[in-house]
């Protein structure tokens, strides 16, 4: 049962009543209300001090009971605005590790096939993308929501893309590439949008449970 919302919606009829009982009190005598051998108004005017502070209790209990219904109300919807809005960035810092990790991999399996005069102008376009991608506000949110359990942290992964920009890959074989320092930079990067990918399932999980929605379906 839930005894404020009994309250919110019949605590002014009890208040009421008792103001209404001691006005019909005033109103018709002591007749209606006491023996003939009592002494009914001094009893009643020694008491009418603490009836008349149980509606004023009530009628003020009953205000501060929709003032806090209120605040939590609006501290209840800034909270889903702020967790819709984290959702959000969670499954965009998701999408984004894992389309990167796919590009990649998709450059490696293919390197051998691009040859010598292709390989070094699709590695500098990929890298460039990857540049293009890490500078969305959306991995600094992310990052300061939760723990990143990787070994190296945003900063130090975008320093990493910064010098690829600037390195000439003309001189990388695309059969061996990736034992190249190219190679091993792309694997730390690929390392490092697993961790991300997996902290934001893991958050992405955590927000669903509180909204109660589902999001696994954005992909």
């Amino acid at each position: 049962m839930n005894f404020r919302k009994h309250f919110d919606d019949w605590g002014w009829a009890v208040a009421l009543g008792i103001i209404a009982l001691i006005f019909l009190r005033l109103l018709f005598g002591r007749e209606p209300f006491c023996g003939p051998e009592e002494h009914c108004f001094r009893e009643w005017v020694s008491a009418t001090g603490s009836w008349a502070a149980i509606p004023a209790a009530i009628i003020t209990v009953w205000y501060l009971s929709k003032q806090v219904s209120t605040a939590e109300r609006h501290h209840r919807n800034l909270i889903l605005l702020q967790s819709s809005h984290n959702l959000q960035v969670a499954i965009a810092v998701r999408n984004g590790s894992r389309n990167i990790s796919k590009a990649i991999s998709q450059l490696t399996e293919n390197a051998s096939t691009l040859g010598p005069t292709s390989f070094p102008n699709v590695a500098k376009s990929l890298i460039t993308q990857i540049a293009l991608a890490y500078r969305a506000d959306s991995w600094d949110h992310f990052a300061s929501l939760t723990i990143i359990r990787s070994r190296l942290n945003l900063t130090e992964i975008r320093a990493i893309v910064s010098e690829l920009v600037k390195d000439d890959f003309s001189s990388i074989d695309p059969r061996t590439f990736d034992s190249s320092p190219l190679g091993d930079a792309l694997m730390q990067i690929v390392d490092f949008n697993r961790s991300m990918t997996e902290a934001a399932d893991n958050f992405i999980n955590l927000v669903n449970d509180v909204l109660g929605t589902n999001a696994s379906s954005h992909h």
